[in-house]
């Protein structure tokens, strides 16, 4: 009898001469069943359809569709056939179980001796019992790869099963030695009680349970996969340890739980396994599940896995290499540069899809190498051709924009084109992405990019997709209405799968609404699942509460993500410096510390605007000495890191003086140009009060009219007040304009500047451009006290002293002037005094006699 290609039976020629003659006597005989099988398709050995008999005639099975790639290298290992096969590609390379779907004793005994004979490590038993493999039938059968990271179970069609008697009879055709041999196993089994972990029998349960997970995974019970691999892995079996990482990593099971996943994939890499130490790798390369990124952790797995023949490991060390060495041109750089560099062009001679799109990223950057877009195109483009799609949108980039290559942009859409259909979901996901930002190159597409999310995430239930398209539909776009109801369908999908920024979202579109309860419920819960800026919020809505409890809890959260969120560190920072009344005393001390933290830690603007703070608080001798020259020295500092901030205030101190800074008027005036040219519209403000102070003449009245508006514009309402101010009193040798001078103050009424409505009451008090009108000025102060100005709070209690626009009544006066000197106006202290002395008033007289009349005009309202 000759096996069919295909079947197990063929793996060795070798079988048959060591089984000796087969029977052939009738039409059952094999010889007969291998004449009648050669024009079906069938194994002569098995009588089912073979490998490639079902792959042709069963397209939609899972033997057919399932893993085509592997099926290819089986049929290259098989085109070998007379090569026998070694012991130890029959532990690792290919292995083949037979196990039995049927509840039956007989079967079940059949089935345990096939495994014992699997953990047997000689050839000849090997070859044997891929014969009893192929005869014994009634299961369903799995090629287990095991070569790559990942192992693939590829399940053999089972066609109906042959009696046990028939299969008895060919087991009898077995060498004497072979029987010998599996009733020993069977016997050590049975005889073996405390199942060592290093023994024999443990090693063969652990191989059983291994294949056992991957048979239930094919299955689609990800559950009992869970189990049996779970029971592998506590007898010692590291690839199904490798396998729950991959579980745990994915959503399978529920909600992804990546820390689980690097757990397990940690601990099989500790055992050796090397592709578990490229999986750790890249969990903390690329920060995957939403694990912090730490690229100095994921090094030496990498090197590790690359160390075991892991040749993916390559691509991602060489890109770690190079992130690394970023645009630093010392000899550390370059060192890592041109290693990085090395392992690059290495993968990419091995034909990496991954290494030649990381590489051809590297030539159109042009940070680690001279730019070279040309070749960059062909990488990506073979990278494409090999299924790598994540180096279609570079490549759609480079076509769109014509940088360094001829543009293309028909084949830019088409090759957008044919990510929408044939690129994996998270590449669609990024295409969706790339759609909707305006930062990219490629052209805004709401509508398209609304489709390509919907998809990724109906089919492929994509978090990232979810997320995306709630905030897509609560905010809308050209071409995508909003939809408030399916945006908060997105936003719970995503949330419920655990995703922390749609938790932070569905807060901050409760807190849009006013709900700030419900909010911080959203926030508190996305914090619970790491993400730290929600902590941030959540904690801004409880110190909003001001009673002890919530600034203990919001002190609490800021607390616990600080060390590692530059954003909850300044804002710790500041409400220990600040405290907060009634509930937390302030601690200057402390807030430097962590003003300090983050200036060391964080990087950009974050670390310019911690920089700022740290020397505000120097200026003033908060927390520690005052120190003028340190604070000028970090306000540069933070200039030079782009904070605009930073610039005014070095205007301040230069205009001012300060102690060992003598004042400085040109260099205020070049610093208040360097704050106003990045956006601070108090820059202007600052800018248009020198030049009214020193200017001289109608031309610098009306540039600091311009200077004022444009602070206006770019929303320092104040600078319309500073402008009446100018315009009242006159500058540059110019007369005052009440008129001109009531127009800007009533602008910035308009605005809500508290301060215009007593600046209007002053000129209606003194009769400056308008009829002199007590009623009408007492009015404008009272609206000015309401607003929270101080000074117009003086006023109010000034006027109802004095009985100037209506009755006077030193009881209301006196707590209108209490509540001023409470805001800090010395010359409410003086009024009240004389107030007391009964020598202000119309009835008011030097002893302090003199009746008094009581009015409706009070603070609070009564």
């Amino acid at each position: 009898m000759t096996p069919m290609v295909g079947c197990p039976a063929s793996r060795s020629r070798s079988i048959r001469p060591r089984l000796g003659p087969l029977p052939s006597t009738n039409r059952r005989s094999p010889l007969w069943r291998s004449r009648r099988a050669a024009s079906r398709g069938r194994c002569s050995a098995c009588q089912s359809p073979s490998y490639r008999a079902v792959t042709r005639r069963r397209p939609a099975t899972r033997a057919a569709g399932g893993m085509r790639s592997v099926g290819r290298k089986i049929g290259a290992r098989r085109s070998a056939g007379s090569r026998a096969m070694s012991p130890a590609s029959s532990r690792s390379a290919f292995s083949w179980l037979w196990v039995s779907g049927s509840a039956t004793g007989s079967r079940s005994i059949a089935t345990t001796a096939c495994i014992i004979l699997a953990l047997c490590w000689s050839q000849p038993v090997f070859r044997a019992m891929t014969y009893i493999d192929c005869v014994l039938r009634g299961g369903t059968r799995f090629l287990l790869h095991g070569t790559g990271p990942m192992t693939e179970a590829i399940p053999i069609h089972s066609p109906t099963p042959i009696p046990i008697s028939r299969a008895r009879a060919w087991a009898r055709l077995l060498r004497v030695r072979l029987g010998a041999l599996m009733l020993g196993a069977l016997t050590l089994g049975a005889c073996t009680a405390d199942l060592n972990p290093d023994g024999f029998v443990a090693r063969g349960l652990a191989d059983y349970l291994y294949t056992e997970g991957a048979r239930r995974k094919l299955e689609d019970a990800p559950d009992a996969a869970l189990r049996a691999w779970q029971r592998a892995a506590d007898a010692g079996h590291v690839k199904a340890r490798y396998q729950l990482a991959h579980l745990y990593g994915s959503d399978v099971l529920g909600p992804r739980d990546q820390a689980q996943a690097l757990v397990h994939a940690r601990r099989a890499a500790e055992a050796g396994f090397a592709p578990a130490s490229h999986y750790v790798g890249m969990s903390l390369l690329y920060g995957w599940g939403g694990v912090a990124k730490d690229p100095a952790a994921a090094e030496p797995y990498l090197r590790r896995a690359l160390a075991g023949d892991v040749e993916r490991a390559r691509a991602d060390l060489g890109t770690l290499v190079l992130d690394r060495a970023g645009p630093a041109r010392d000899a550390g750089a370059n060192a890592a540069r041109a290693e990085g560099l090395a392992l690059l062009e290495a993968a990419v001679a091995d034909d990496d899809p991954v290494a030649s799109w990381r590489l051809a990223e590297a030539l159109v950057d042009g940070t680690h190498m001279p730019r070279d877009p040309a070749r960059a195109a062909d990488l990506l483009a073979a990278a494409i051709e090999a299924g790598e799609y994540r180096a279609a949108l570079p490549l759609a980039r480079l076509q769109w924009v014509g940088n360094g290559v001829p543009t293309d942009r028909a084949a830019a859409r088409a090759l957008l084109e044919r990510v929408e259909r044939e690129a994996p979901a998270h590449v669609r996901v990024d295409l969706g992405l790339a759609l909707l930002n305006e930062g990219d190159v490629l052209p805004l597409d709401a509508a398209r990019a609304r489709r390509l999310l919907e998809v990724a995430a109906r089919n492929d239930g994509r978090v990232r997709a979810h997320v995306r398209l709630g905030k897509l539909l609560a905010e809308g776009a050209p071409g995508v209405a909003p939809d408030p109801e399916a945006a908060v369908a997105h936003l719970r999908a995503a949330a419920e799968a655990g995703n922390g920024e749609a938790t932070r979202y569905m807060g901050v579109l409760l807190e849009d609404q006013g709900r700030a309860d419900a909010a911080l419920a959203w926030f508190l819960e996305a914090a619970a699942r790491g993400h730290a800026q929600a902590a941030v919020e959540g904690a801004r809505i409880l110190l909003k509460r001001t009673d002890a409890a919530s600034v203990r809890q919001a002190v609490s959260l800021l607390g616990s993500v600080a060390s590692d969120n530059a954003q909850a560190g300044i804002q710790l920072a500041r409400v220990a410096r600040d405290g907060v009344d009634g509930a937390l005393p302030p601690d200057p001390g402390t807030a430097r510390q962590w003003f300090q933290h983050v200036r060391a830690t964080a990087g950009g603007l974050t670390a310019a605007q911690a920089t700022n703070e740290l020397a505000r608080m120097l200026l003033r001798g908060q927390g520690g000495p005052e120190d003028a020259r340190g604070a000028v020295a970090l306000f540069g500092e933070a200039a030079a890191g782009g904070h605009g901030w930073a610039a005014l205030e070095l205007g301040r101190v230069f205009e001012a003086g300060a102690p060992g800074i003598p004042a400085d008027l040109g260099a205020a005036w070049r610093w208040y140009q360097e704050a106003a040219a990045r956006g601070v519209a108090q820059g202007h403000t600052a800018l248009g009060r020198l030049v009214a102070r020193e200017g001289r003449g109608p031309e610098a009245i009306r540039e600091a009219f311009g200077h004022f508006a444009r602070a206006a514009e770019g929303g320092h309402t104040w600078a319309l007040y500073e402008a009446g101010k100018v315009a009242e009193q006159g500058v540059g040798g110019q007369p005052g304009d009440p008129a001109t001078a009531r127009a800007w103050y009533e602008r910035a009424m308009t605005q809500g500047v508290d301060a215009a409505p007593g600046a209007i009451a002053s000129l209606y008090e003194r009769g400056l451009g308008v009829e002199q009108d007590d009623v009408r000025a007492l009015a404008l102060y009272h609206m000015g006290a309401r607003a929270g100005n101080a000074w117009a709070t003086y006023k109010v209690g000034s006027f109802v002293a004095e009985g100037r626009g209506t009755p006077a009544d030193p009881d209301a006066a006196r707590a209108w002037l209490t509540a001023a000197r409470a805001e800090g106006v010395t010359q409410a202290v003086d009024l009240m005094e004389r107030l007391d002395r009964g020598a202000v008033g119309p009835f008011g007289h030097a002893d302090g006699s003199g009746s008094r009349v009581r009015i409706h005009v009070t603070p609070d309202g009564s």
